[in-house]
């Protein structure tokens, strides 16, 4: 019967011997002047070098681009970003029109709000997550004036956000595609450099900012309303005799009946008091009155 010795001779060198290792402690067959096994004295394996940027989010263009996007809109519900990431410029390693599913879209979400640039918060039951940019996020793309929108302001901006990428989508029979989009936030910005946009104003010298103004591609700019909640009769009637003056069309997005039948009485009596001031008809707009939009198709 072949002994132990006679095993590690036959596995090992003639002049090597089992014994145990001063590095690991475990048996080896080892030359006499040798005290530690081949595998501690194998060379360490080179470590990799660590990139300058390690631990930061690397942001691509298409990230940019919703950033640029929000930083205008200020919120979009979840399950629309995917529409609005489809009708961006395309990576490279991906498909142009394509919509990220839901899967992608959250994780895209969790890289920009692990580093700051954006939150998504379920608000209410039955209604998709809000997204809503940061400063930081708004810092990056270069917009420093940025305000982050209040939770409950938000869900009206998504609102809007929402009509918006319907109506891109959607060309109208008269009037074309929409061309341009002028955001409330940059009316606004435009008002307040001109000082015409103050808070401390009368209600009568304050100048109504809609929801978003729509200019579609034969030249026409379309009043944007989204009405989710019944205003006060006198107050909602003044508005809309304000648009019908400055806008050739204007549009109001309503939620219910209620409001649709609020909007519809506020532009009788807005097109009586323009005819009892003596105003043209040719300088009174037209009006639409539509269901908000549950989904972008």
């Amino acid at each position: 019967m072949t002994s132990l010795a006679d095993m590690a001779y036959v596995t090992s060198q003639e002049t090597n011997v089992w014994r145990e290792c001063r590095g690991c402690g475990a048996s080896a067959p080892m030359a006499p002047e040798v005290e530690r096994c081949d595998r501690c004295d194998a060379p360490a394996k080179p470590t990799r070098r660590r990139r300058a940027d390690a631990g930061q989010v690397r942001l691509t263009e298409r990230d940019l681009a919703v950033f640029r996007w929000l930083a205008d809109m200020k919120a979009i519900y979840e399950d629309d970003l995917a529409v609005l990431i489809a009708r961006l410029p395309a990576l490279p390693w991906t498909e142009a029109g394509r919509r990220p599913g839901p899967r992608a879209v959250r994780a895209l979400l969790q890289r920009w709000q692990g580093a700051g640039y954006a939150e998504a918060r379920k608000m209410l039951n039955g209604v998709p997550r809000i997204v809503r940019l940061s400063r930081g996020g708004a810092a990056v793309v270069g917009v420093d004036s940025f305000r982050e929108t209040a939770p409950t302001t938000a869900f009206h901006q998504c609102e809007v956000s929402r009509l918006r990428l319907v109506l891109e989508g959607r060309p109208s029979p008269s009037l074309g595609s929409l061309a341009r989009w002028e955001s409330e936030r940059a009316f606004r910005s435009d008002l307040d450099a001109l000082g015409l946009a103050r808070r401390g104003q009368k209600p009568a010298e304050r100048i109504h900012v809609p929801d978003g103004v729509a200019t579609y591609e034969r030249g026409t700019r379309v009043a944007v309303e989204v009405e989710r909640n019944v205003k006060a009769p006198v107050r909602l009637a003044r508005i809309v005799e304000e648009l019908l003056t400055e806008y050739e069309v204007t549009l109001y997005a309503v939620a219910g009946n209620e409001v649709r039948n609020a909007v519809a009485a506020a532009e009788r009596a807005a097109r009586r008091a323009l005819a009892n001031r003596q105003i043209s008809a040719d300088r009174i707009g037209a009006l639409s009155i539509i269901d908000l939009p549950q989904e972008v198709a």
